[in-house]
């Protein structure tokens, strides 16, 4: 009797291990990884596609001429977020900004547009621009830009005003400092990260 007691408790130590080793083998495609935390930053022209920024696909433009952009922020972060949108005037030889680093562009903004996000929240911003007026000191132009019927006049000149760019960053609290800063902290790997975009466009006087 007693060796057939340990022949089946060596039975059950054995079931045991096997459905052990199954239970963890099922464990590692059954279980979800940890989701990418992230922000989508985007820019959409006429119609809410991302096409048609300018009148007649035309990225040199006059004067007076009214565009209508929307900036597009996505908070994929799974928490609650509070971010910031920084809209810049640029040339070609501006620095642009860094990611690798987290470095924004070193120009001034033109627009900030500051908001509490929640979890996969999309903010949407409308942007009405025109350039108001143009200044030309010999062959470097200058801009007098109307945002969203503000006149702002960017530090930013162009030679023959080509060449100019819009910059957009995505900014964020950052934690435990109270300040706002380009990109954000990647709670997984503790690493900074950031994202931006740039149209570019020229400038005619007549």
């Amino acid at each position: 009797m007693a060796s057939v007691s340990r022949g089946v408790l060596w039975s059950i130590v054995v079931f045991i291990a096997v459905t052990l080793i199954f239970a963890m083998m099922a464990y590692v495609p059954l279980t979800p990884q940890p989701s990418e935390r992230f922000f989508q930053l985007y820019v959409v022209g006429e119609g809410g596609k991302f096409e048609h920024y300018f009148p007649d696909d035309n990225a040199t433009i006059r004067s007076g001429i009214p565009l209508q952009w929307h900036i597009g922020v996505t908070n994929l972060m799974g928490s609650v977020q509070y971010v910031a949108v920084k809209g810049k005037l640029a040339n070609a030889t501006t620095e642009s900004p860094n990611v690798t680093v987290a470095a924004p562009a070193p120009v001034p903004a033109f627009i900030e547009l500051e908001r509490v996000l929640l979890q996969n929240e999309t903010w949407e911003i409308p942007l009405t621009w025109k350039v108001a007026q143009t200044r030309q000191d010999g062959d470097v132009v200058w801009l007098a830009l109307e945002i969203n019927g503000v006149e702002v006049q960017p530090p930013v000149h162009a030679v023959s005003g080509k060449n100019f760019r819009m910059i957009f960053e995505l900014w964020t609290l950052l934690p435990g400092s109270g300040d706002m800063s380009f990109g954000w902290i990647d709670r997984s790997s503790g690493e900074r990260r950031a994202t931006w975009i740039q149209i570019w466009f020229n400038v005619t006087a007549t």
